[in-house]
């Protein structure tokens, strides 16, 4: 995802995933403004493979009231 700004907010989720075996992908955001709020989230989630890595490129990160990064393999 690329963007000047982006919101993530109100329990939206941005996120990838490998539900079964196999590669799941990244997840890479580059913007001069990331802004998660109020429980908005970025998740990857693999059950076995080497991906499921979130990278940030962003001049600023702001997380308030319960937003989450989260990764798990």
């Amino acid at each position: 995802i690329q963007a000047d700004q982006l919101t993530v907010k109100d329990g939206a989720e941005i996120s990838v995933s490998g539900q079964q075996l196999g590669e799941a992908g990244n997840l890479t955001i580059s913007a001069g403004m990331l802004r998660l709020d109020n429980a908005g989230s970025l998740r990857a989630e693999v059950l076995s493979g080497s991906k499921g890595n979130i990278t940030i490129n962003a001049d600023a990160t702001i997380l308030r009231r319960g937003s989450q990064i989260t990764t798990n393999a």
